[in-house]
C-alpha cells in the first residue's frame, strides 16, 4: 500500500508531510493500522486535489488487500464516498455511477455523501436523466428519508 501511495500521489513536499500527519492522526484517533489511516488521508487528498483517477487507484488497492486478508476489520463505504468525491469534482459522472453501484456488493449501504457525489458529477456533467434514475432508484430503497435532500440537489444544480 505505501508503494502505491508514493507512486500515485505526487504531492510537493508540503503536500507529503500533511498527509503524513493526517495518517498519523488517523491512527490515534481511529485506532487504524497505519496502511489503512494513510490510504484513507490518500483519498481525501486525492478529493481535495481533484485526483479522481489516483483515487480509483488507492481505491482498487484497498479492495485487493481486504479480499488477501480476511481478517481484516469490516469496510466502510468511506473510501467509496472519497473516491466518488474526487470524480464528482472532476465531473466524471461515469465513475461515481460504477461506484455507486460497486458499495452493494460489498455489503455497504451508500450514505449520503455518495449520492450527492454521483448526482452533483451527473449534473454538472448534464445528464438529468441519469441523475432521476439514480435518485428514483436510491429513493425507493433505504434513502428514502433523503429525497428531500436529493431534490434540492438537483434544483440547486438546475437538472430537475
Amino acid at each position: 500500500m505505501a508503494q502505491l501511495l508514493q507512486r500515485s500521489l505526487r504531492l510537493s513536499g508540503a503536500g507529503r508531510s500533511r498527509l503524513r500527519s493526517r495518517a498519523a492522526s488517523g491512527v490515534q484517533a481511529r485506532g487504524t493500522s497505519p496502511p489503512r489511516a494513510a490510504a484513507r488521508a490518500a483519498l481525501e487528498e486525492c478529493y481535495r486535489l481533484g485526483l479522481w483517477q489516483k483515487a480509483l487507484e488507492i481505491l482498487a488497492e484497498m479492495k485487493l488487500e481486504r479480499a488477501l486478508e480476511p481478517m481484516r476489520p469490516n469496510p466502510t463505504v468511506f473510501p467509496y464516498s472519497a473516491a466518488m468525491g474526487a470524480c464528482a469534482e472532476a465531473t466524471q459522472w461515469e465513475a461515481t455511477l460504477q461506484l455507486l453501484w460497486q458499495i452493494p456488493m460489498q455489503s455497504l449501504t451508500p450514505d449520503l455523501l455518495c449520492l450527492s457525489a454521483c448526482l452533483s458529477s451527473c449534473a454538472r456533467a448534464r445528464q438529468p436523466k441519469v441523475a432521476r434514475q439514480v435518485a428514483q432508484h436510491w429513493s425507493e430503497r433505504s434513502l428514502r428519508e433523503s429525497l428531500a435532500l436529493v431534490r434540492w440537489i438537483l434544483r440547486k444544480q438546475d437538472v430537475g
